[in-house]
């Protein structure tokens, strides 16, 4: 399993998520250049290719894919469920907006 290299940054967000015509909504838990945690009680399994919009702070809502990394169904509201997303279309304005939070650029590989 591959470790978590990227900046992470706790941030609450609105966020609507899609698989094939299932609309589901929840909120980012922590945001990553690469990744996003979405806190929801219907985390899809891991592997999952899934559509993202999520609201950010100006209320620009920006639309980006992703694959889910990780699942977590507890059966409890008061902890953490939810489900770990790898990016793989990534909006300018979220960059951006990620960049503001941890304060410095993207590396490029």
């Amino acid at each position: 399993m591959q470790k978590r290299c990227a900046v992470r940054k706790i941030k609450r967000l609105p966020v609507t998520f899609t698989n094939n015509s299932l609309e589901q909504n929840g909120f980012s838990s922590d945001v990553s250049f690469n990744g996003i945690f979405i806190r929801t009680r219907r985390a899809l399994n891991p592997g999952n290719a899934i559509q993202i919009i999520v609201e950010l702070d100006c209320g620009s809502r920006v639309p980006m894919s992703g694959v889910v990394c990780r699942s977590i169904r507890t059966g409890t509201m008061d902890i953490k469920n939810g489900m770990g997303v790898r990016l793989t279309e990534v909006h300018p304005k979220y960059t951006m907006f990620v960049s503001s939070l941890v304060g410095e650029k993207q590396m490029t590989a």
